[in-house]
């Protein structure tokens, strides 16, 4: 099920001809709000606004159920081209000068910051060059952030909820970040481009601190600070994956970085800041709250400092404009789950004495919630879970970490010499402040928090946030307590790198090597342009070069990652085997109940797979609870196969069952026909309806 070079050259081309539209609306709709920037900022201002239009161009698609390749590429053409166009339009002049102030960095931080951009490019990209040759096996990509990109493509709708298991509530998550996947697998049919979408959003990320810390000439040392949490492990699972907490981690950042960047004083007690950059940043805001549901905590500080530092006449227009742009951004998916069941947040169910609508509870089992706050004095559990999922997270020296986050937080609070540093030292606090009180923070079993390790990515774009501030804040001082601080924050980094190869194991050296050779140049030929060492007349040809270049290792690369996409047992799972049997499967009715879905897909993405169970009122989803209504519910949805096995890992913890019940419901009935049989996973086929009367008795509650 390989693409042939004809259609892998015309997905390339819908890539482009998207790429080029949104590309013309952003530099325009840049130009016209930010007449005067240019450089890295003016560089990130457009791609915050590019990604907002192909995220509202689906979205508007997807409200209607029109959300397929030839209405997309549509759309995104006479969204790009017309906003460019309206944005061209004669107008009056700005209200004051919009040039981003700055302060030049040292060459030797500049040189440092470029070593470690290198550096986070070759392991990520050692990391993703396992999922090119043997497909994606992260365990949320496969649970839910892949199955809803595919879903989206087949129902070409983005209202409906998507049942992925009954766990978590996850069919209520926003899904800005599965957007990405799902328009490269309109575009190219197969999804080709989710193995490289996390690369991307880790340069967009370096970008945005960059940005961050430009004004006050600590570009480089801030993105050594954000590094430290890029090549942690608490982010090692992200390359090569669908995670979306580093795409959530840019668009915290651009927000914070556009608006440091639109300051018009640095020492005025009030955030003075032009509507234009204001509505942009709050528009990157949102499409972080809609991005992953654990930013909201940091956007509603944002939100709230920036009201309290708003201009005391221009307060109601500023919290206006922030606020109408942050639900552009992410209020979509909110949207949905109020439509649906009369709540945009089904997992708060009562405030205070007021009841509001929505699922009860979790599913219990491991990943039951619990805070951290939980365990607080808790010392075994801080033994035996805690200090050794904070080792592999963030390194040896993880205290460090976090007392350089807290530090650089604290800073820009009390110290800071502008109401932006305040406004973000506050955000930082009470984000961090709120992480422990969350539900999942400590998820797992009572008195085993098995979640912990994995949960502390949820921290982690507000700690690149926090310890983006300690070098912003140290500008201020004496030279001497710069240095202190960048070396400090180089050598948290290190460590923090050299253990995350321990939860993650760098896959491919030669593919590292290539990746941090190509970076290398790449950053060598932009200082050369910024430098004026090479002319502008330069920049079009080598630019076509590295397009020409990208579509032809592309052919390659597709070309090896169908070849082993789920091919072999890589995953080290008795899922495996169900994976290779799908690989040939095409437009089958597929049902299942184990997390790990994703590979039942198929290559070419056409069979549909469903978790079977049973929705309740209010959004709730449970498993189905008999053999008689399991057996009815196969039987209803028309399935040809049906794969079983248990819906989590949990034989670490001693409790699975010698057989997953609904394999036994299933096996016992002449219609069901096992094919695939590897420990506790099997896959049937259904030569029929099945016969509910037919259960016996030991299976009916089993």
């Amino acid at each position: 099920m390989e693409l042939s070079f004809g259609a892998y050259l015309v997905g390339a081309v819908e890539l482009a001809a998207i790429a080029l539209s949104l590309g013309f609306g952003a530099l325009r709709v840049r130009a016209r709000l930010l007449p005067g920037w240019s450089g890295a900022p003016a560089r990130l201002a457009e791609l915050v606004a590019g990604l907002a239009l192909l995220v509202w161009a689906m979205e508007a698609l997807g409200a209607v159920g029109l959300l397929k390749e030839g209405p997309l590429l549509v759309l995104c053409a006479v969204l790009g081209i017309g906003t460019g166009l309206l944005a061209s339009r004669p107008h009056a002049a700005p209200e004051r000068p919009q040039t981003p102030p700055s302060r030049p960095a040292g060459s030797a931080a500049t040189v440092i910051a470029g070593i470690v951009v290198v550096a986070l490019f070759a392991e990520w990209s050692g990391r993703a060059h396992s999922t090119l040759l043997y497909g994606i096996y992260g365990f949320d990509s496969l649970w839910y952030h892949m199955p809803f990109a595919a879903r989206f493509a087949q129902e070409e709708s983005l209202t409906q909820l998507h049942f992925a298991s009954p766990a978590l509530l996850t069919w209520f998550y926003p899904a800005n970040s599965e957007l990405f996947h799902t328009a490269g697998i309109l575009t190219t049919g197969r999804d080709l481009l989710s193995p490289f979408i996390n690369l991307g959003w880790l340069g967009a990320t370096l970008l945005a601190a960059w940005c961050l810390g430009r004004p006050w000439g600590a570009g480089p040392a801030v993105v050594v600070a954000v590094g430290v949490v890029l090549g942690a492990g608490v982010f090692a699972d992200q390359a090569g994956e669908a995670r979306n907490d580093i795409p959530a981690a840019f668009f915290l950042l651009a927000s914070a970085a556009l608006l440091a960047n639109a300051l018009a004083s640095r020492s005025e007690r009030y955030l003075a800041v032009a509507a234009g950059p204001l509505a942009l940043a709050g528009i990157a805001a949102g499409l972080a709250v809609g991005t992953k549901l654990n930013l909201l905590p940091p956007i509603a500080a944002l939100t709230a400092a920036l009201v309290v530092a708003a201009p005391h006449g221009r307060r109601l227009a500023a919290s206006g404009t922030w606020i109408a742009a942050v639900l552009a951004g992410g209020g979509f998916w909110f949207a949905r789950n109020l439509v649906h069941v009369g709540n945009p947040l089904p997992w708060v169910t009562s405030l205070g004495p007021l009841s509001l609508p929505g699922p009860e509870g979790y599913l219990e089992g491991t990943r039951e919630p619990h805070a951290l706050l939980r365990y607080a004095t808790d010392t075994d559990v801080w033994t035996d879970f805690f200090f050794p999922a904070l080792d592999e997270r963030f390194g040896a020296l993880w205290p460090a970490v976090i007392l350089l986050g807290l530090l650089g937080a604290v800073l820009a609070l009390a110290r800071g010499r502008s109401a932006l540093e305040r406004v973000l030292g506050l955000t930082a606090l009470a984000a961090i402040a709120v992480y422990p009180l969350t539900p999942l923070s400590a998820s797992g079993p009572d008195g085993m928090p098995v979640g912990f390790a994995s949960n502390l990515r949820y921290l982690a774009p507000v700690l690149a946030l926090a310890l983006a501030l300690l070098p912003i804040a140290a500008a201020g001082l004496r030279e001497g307590w710069q240095r202190a601080s960048l070396a400090a924050l180089l050598v948290a980094g290190a460590a923090a790198a050299i253990g995350s190869d321990e939860v993650v194991p760098v896959a491919s050296g030669r593919a590292a090597a290539i990746a941090a050779v190509a970076v290398a140049v790449l950053l060598a030929g932009a200082w050369a342009v910024h430098a004026g060492r090479v002319g502008r007349r330069a920049v079009a040809p080598a630019v076509a070069a590295v397009v020409g270049l990208a579509v032809g290792l592309g052919y390659h690369a597709q070309n090896v990652y169908l070849e082993g996409r789920y091919a072999t047992a890589a995953g080290g799972n008795p899922e495996d085997a169900a994976f290779m049997w799908a690989r040939e499967v095409s437009d089958a009715r597929v049902a299942t109940v184990i997390a790990r879905q994703y590979p039942l897909y198929g290559t070419d993405l056409s069979n549909r797979v469903e978790f079977v169970g049973e929705r309740g009122p209010e959004g709730s989803f449970a498993p189905v609870r008999s053999c008689e209504q399991w057996r009815e519910a196969l039987n209803a949805g028309g399935y040809d196969y049906v794969v079983t096995g248990f819906r989590e890992p949990t034989e670490e913890l001693g409790t699975r069952p010698g057989e997953p019940r609904e394999a036994g419901w299933t096996r016992g009935d002449p219609a069901a026909r096992e094919i695939v049989h590897d420990e506790d996973v099997s896959v049937f086929a259904l030569r029929g309806s099945l016969d509910p009367s037919g259960c016996s008795a030991p299976n009916k509650l089993r």
